[in-house]
């Protein structure tokens, strides 16, 4: 399921005023706090187990490999593609947090309504670390942000991370993020939903912001010391002017919390707002409004869950606002907008054009209803049939349309083909992944290749139940790929509660005991994944014998496009991740399609053998 990022941002300026936040939270312990001066107001949210997926980008919009994404002390490692994927999170229900790090780049961080047990999704674009000047910690200094915003600091006020007082040289990194930058989603941390000073919660209207780390000259992290405040200044959008009060509220990021916090307030001197603030991470002059939560089916016109998705929600009275989000596999979407606006929705293609819209109207509390979107627009054209193993046509079922690693679009199969338009920005003759399913997921198709291009595309009909040798594994480690089918090779499968263990041999099967008693003689691997539907399980036991050393490792990324929970189904997926030897790391990337096999001697009845849980 993916479930895309959701931001409310005002672009066009407009302050809106409403009464007092709802307060429908449910409550539970707080995430650890931020070592800050500043007292923190009482919030209580609760945690839900989730996955969460998405794409991470660089200063260009190009996808960032190798970046780090965390959620409360799980993590995982961006692919070639950008793409991540970590399941069975534990992350908070109202503002689940997403961390992203990569050398070079700032940290990014998204903030998330979370869809519990099942996926969500977010899209982060890194901002490039760059020093905005450096000064000496015993003088008072002026450091611009790119030339927009600026910081002035007191002299003798900075200490290291152990808060002892500092004498040296600080760099200042940093950046200015303009309201009226459209890019603002991607890029800004977090969401636009903070935490007031009386401890209600609600959206905002940002009129800028600031991002500022300090750092010595070795790169250790620096901040103001106890007692010492610096003064801020960025500028009011020429846009924004009309609109801008004289006060207004500024707000600082919580990494833990993964939220807005209000601390203190802004002046307006000219064009200008000025503030001081105690300590450093990203800085915010925003105004607040009131919000309601919409869970939202958004359905074709025949009544299809229309999955993999984009959405905006426009507030019809404030120009330029809206929120953007993806649908998940079922359709729904999970999105915040303003308390009595009203809205409208557009459906997106991946290059913002739109496909088809409505009115929603006004909400005045959390509301779950059903959106029929009656004409859709397409740049893309699909159809075909999709047969089972005797060559009948499917009743039911999907065929999901993936690029660099992401779903794009999924079609309906309805009596055995499928008929389906989505809009997308790709080139002419775009090579595109097509996975198919029966609507039991009991039957899956190998992943197949199709070449796309704007208009009619009729792709022929996709075989679901292929023959036995269509089963396979490979996987590539230390400059080798090592492939195994079950004609020739040994598949062994074992079905848990929450998890799947699978293990490959070349030759006779073996009893397998314990994790760290596996012989896997003549290569092979043993490996855990998460059961679908809910996931719950993220895979963290990797054990592979190559070249007749033992290989023990993480799977960082793990992508399980669709799997069946019972014996006899298909299950596949993609992964890749880190494995050790000796005290050395190896990167590890794959694939698999395999029917899974029940065992003739259940493990789970053997004492001894099942393994430590």
């Amino acid at each position: 399921m993916l479930t895309r990022t959701i931001l409310f941002l005002f672009l066009g300026g407009l302050l809106v005023g409403f009464g007092g936040c709802e307060k429908d939270l449910k409550e539970t312990a707080l995430l650890p706090s931020d070592t800050i001066v500043a007292p923190r107001p009482k919030y209580k949210d609760r945690f839900v187990p989730a996955s969460v997926q998405g794409r991470v980008r660089d200063e260009q919009g190009k996808p960032l490999a190798s970046a780090t994404v965390s959620v409360r002390g799980q993590w995982g490692l961006t692919d070639e593609n950008g793409v991540f994927s970590l399941y069975n999170v534990s992350i908070a229900e109202q503002f689940g947090s997403v961390k992203v790090e990569k050398a070079g780049y700032l940290p990014g961080f998204r903030t998330i309504t979370t869809n519990q047990r099942t996926d969500n999704f977010v899209e982060i674009q890194l901002i490039r670390k760059v020093l905005q000047g450096s000064f000496s910690s015993l003088g008072a200094a002026v450091v611009a942000i790119e030339g927009k915003a600026r910081v002035d600091f007191p002299a003798g006020g900075i200490v290291d991370a152990q808060g002892r007082p500092y004498s040296g040289t600080v760099n200042v990194y940093g950046a200015y993020l303009d309201p009226k930058d459209p890019l603002l989603p991607l890029l800004m941390p977090g969401d636009l939903r903070g935490l007031r000073a009386d401890s209600s919660v609600s959206a905002m209207v940002t009129f800028g912001m600031l991002i500022v780390e300090l750092e010595d000259a070795a790169g250790n992290r620096l901040q103001l010391a106890p007692n010492h405040k610096a003064r801020i200044a960025a500028p009011v959008a020429v846009g924004q002017r009309a609109q801008a009060p004289a006060r207004i509220p500024l707000w600082h990021f919580s990494e833990t919390r993964g939220m807005w916090i209000e601390e203190g307030e802004a002046v307006r001197e000219g064009d200008e707002y000025h503030g001081e603030v105690s300590h450093f991470s990203a800085w915010n002059f925003d105004g607040a409004i009131d919000y309601v939560t919409l869970t939202l089916d958004i359905l074709t016109s025949d009544g299809y869950p229309l999955p993999y998705t984009k959405i905006k929600i426009s507030d019809a009275d404030l120009a330029g606002g809206f929120n953007t989000g993806f649908t998940n596999s079922a359709g729904k979407l999970k999105i915040w907008a303003p308390k009595g606006s009203p809205l409208k929705l557009e459906v997106l293609g991946d290059c913002a054009s739109v496909s088809g819209s409505l009115t929603l109207g006004a909400f005045s509390k959390d509301t779950a209803r059903q959106v029929k979107i009656d004409q859709l627009s397409a740049k893309i054209e699909v159809s075909g049939a999709v047969v089972d193993c005797s060559g009948q046509p499917i009743p039911r079922g999907t065929v999901r349309f993936i690029k660099e690693g992401l779903i794009h679009a999924a079609a309906p199969i309805v009596d055995g083909v499928f008929k389906f338009g989505f809009l997308s920005c790709a080139k002419l003759n775009e090579q595109w992944q097509l996975l198919a399913n029966a609507g039991d997921s009991s039957f899956l198709s190998t992943m197949v290749t199709r070449e796309l291009s704007y208009g009619e595309n009729k792709l022929g009909t996709i075989d679901l139940c292929g023959p036995e040798e269509e089963e396979y594994i490979r996987y590539t480690m230390l400059g080798a790929t090592i492939e195994m089918t079950p004609s020739r090779d040994s598949v062994e499968t074992e079905l848990w509660g929450t998890f799947t263990d699978i293990r490959f041999f070349r030759g006779k099967p073996r009893e397998i005991t314990r994790v760290e008693n596996i012989d896997l003689t003549n290569n092979g691997f043993y490996i855990s994944v998460p059961n679908p539907a809910p996931r719950q399980y993220q895979s963290a036991e990797f054990v592979a014998l190559h070249q007749g050393i033992r290989y023990e490792g993480q799977l960082s990324t793990f992508n399980t496009v669709l799997a069946g929970g019972h014996y006899g189904d298909f299950l596949f997926i993609q992964f890749s991740g880190e494995v050790r030897s000796s005290g050395i790391t190896y990167p590890i990337t794959g694939e698999m399609k395999i029917r899974l096999r029940k065992l003739e001697k259940d493990v789970r009845q053997c004492h001894g053998c099942a393994r430590d849980r």
